[in-house]
């Protein structure tokens, strides 16, 4: 069975009435929203764009760096990066998961980080090789608000990136 089969066995079922729920913290509550159809393909849109604006093409590799509670931000891009035929890979914002990042740093040719956090830098700091070799081959990161001033000094272009 492959994919192409796989989705189009998929695609034969009724689709539910919406894409998903997500929660967001609103003052001191936790408040859910529904995520339409219309919305998650509008959005998907808007980051293939925001893809190949940054020079992303089939074959590239991406290293993301997200956690599962942050699907509903990031399915977009995931989504994007599929059609795009980008490559990604996958590992956890968390420190305990840096040498998976530098792993994949080492030994794959990453064009792009995507939710680079700063649990993960303090991870990669106790290892070798230093950070700035390990980030000497990517072209572009988008960090997290708290790793993005630990990264002024590299030399890939750095953006902020942000969960609205």
């Amino acid at each position: 069975m492959s994919r192409a089969s796989m989705t189009a066995a998929a695609n034969a079922f009724e689709r539910p009435p919406v894409y998903g729920i997500a929660s967001c913290p609103v003052g001191p509550h936790i408040m859910d929203f529904e995520i339409g159809w219309d919305e998650i393909e509008r959005d998907v849109d808007w980051a293939e764009g925001l893809l190949h604006s940054a020079g992303l093409n089939r074959g590239d590799i991406v290293l993301n760096t997200i956690s599962q509670w942050e699907g509903p931000w990031t399915s977009p891009v995931v989504r994007a990066l599929r059609r795009i035929g980008v490559i990604f890979l996958t590992a956890e914002v968390w420190g305990f998961d840096a040498r998976r990042t530098a792993m994949f740093l080492q030994r794959l040719p990453v064009k792009a980080i995507f939710g680079l956090g700063a649990e993960t830098l303090t991870g990669l700091q106790s290892g070798e090789p230093p950070i700035s070799d390990l980030l000497a081959n990517v072209e572009i990161i988008w960090a997290r608000p708290d790793a993005f001033p630990q990264l002024k000094d590299v030399e890939p272009e750095v953006l902020l990136y942000v969960m609205l």
